[in-house]
This record gives C-alpha cells, structure tokens and sequence, in this order.
C-alpha cells in the first residue's frame, strides 16, 4: 500500500494514571501508539479544578499540583517517537469554569487543546452522571448544558456523545430530536464529534425504537 492509501490512525483521548481510572505513564502510551502505527497521538486527562475546589469530581482527575509533572512526562513521551504528541485535558462543562480553561488550562499551563467529555449534568454540587439518568427533565438540561459547552469555543472535539444512550433502553423521538439538536450544535462549531471505541468492550444493550 502506498503513502497515499495509508490509513491515518489518530487518538486524541488518552488518560494516564492521573486521573485516577487509567494505569501507565505516557511513555507506555506512545510506545504501544507506535506498535500499532498510529500517526498522531493526543493525552487528554481530566483536568484539574482550583484548589479551592479541589473536591469536585476529585475521584476522576489530577489535581493542580500534578500538571507540572504530567507535562513533563507527556514531553518524554513525544521524543521517542517520529509523530506528533499532543498534551490537554478533558474538561466538564460548567460556565463558572470558563475562564479557568481558557486562562489556567490553555494559557498558564499551555495545554495545546481541550475535550468537551460530557459526563455529568451539575446542579449546583450535585453531579448526575449521563449514563444513570431516570429523569426526562434531567436529561433535557443535560442536553442544553452540553450544548452550552459545544458552543463555548474552547474546545477541540466532543468526547462520546453517545454517553447519554445508557439511559434509554427505548429509543423514541425525544432522544431523537435531542441527539439531533447536540449534532446541529457542534455542526454549527464545526466541532468532530469522537467515535470512542470503548463502548465495544461493554455488554451490549439492545434498543428498540419507540
């Protein structure tokens, strides 16, 4: 096959053991990338969150004083291999942190680029989790929050929108209409919606449309 016809494998959603559900370091990550023939290679860890909230979602992310380090090792990472490696994180969207990711994330800490991972609707410091829903109402919210963030410009793609269909056995039109909605919204940002690869490693749930 030639240079041309070469498929382009691309990964820009990688955790380390920072975030506290993932093992290894970068390094393990680029060396297995390059096995595999992977041509670009982006981390993306849960982001850390001021240290005056340093309990939010504190089971899932680094926290600040971990930035330094993961840096560094992403750096280590990227030369020992002849393809581009990306460092950023995986942001949650909650308007109050807005200009935390654009100021701290992508200027201080001079992430090259953010995740929108829409994993929980806020309500105020209550988090529900996307895949756990039993409330219409609450999933609704969670579809104008996420497209709240979609179209806050600071990201670079959003991670598995998919997340929410956990919740819903039965597909029908409301589902439709709000996955329709997310998809306009980050067609309107030009933003790639990711195909993550992780759901083919879970049980299969058999739907049914309404």
């Amino acid at each position: 096959m030639n240079e041309t016809n070469r498929m382009q494998i691309t990964n820009y959603h990688t955790h380390t053991f920072l975030c506290n559900h993932a093992d290894g370091l970068p390094s393990d990550y680029v060396l297995q990338a390059k096995k595999d023939g992977c041509t670009q290679l982006g981390f993306s860890d849960h982001c850390p969150y001021p240290v005056s909230d340093d309990d939010y979602w504190k089971n899932i992310r680094m926290k600040e004083v971990d930035v330094s380090f993961y840096r560094t090792e992403v750096q280590k990472a990227a030369s020992l291999v002849d393809f581009p490696v990306k460092c950023g994180f995986e942001c949650e969207w909650d308007e109050k942190y807005a200009s935390w990711y654009k100021d701290m994330l992508l200027g201080e800490f001079g992430a090259d680029y953010l995740v929108l991972g829409s994993h929980w609707l806020t309500r105020g410091k209550e988090h529900l989790y996307a895949a756990e829903f039993s409330s219409r109402k609450d999933f609704h919210t969670y579809v104008d929050q996420t497209i709240s963030g979609i179209q806050s410009g600071l990201f670079a793609f959003y991670a598995h929108p998919d997340l929410f269909m956990r919740s819903f056995v039965d597909w029908d039109d409301d589902l439709a209409c709000c996955s329709a909605a997310l998809i306009d919204a980050a067609v309107g940002m030009k933003l790639p919606l990711e195909i993550n690869g992780l759901g083919m490693q879970r049980e299969v749930l058999h739907t049914k449309k309404g």
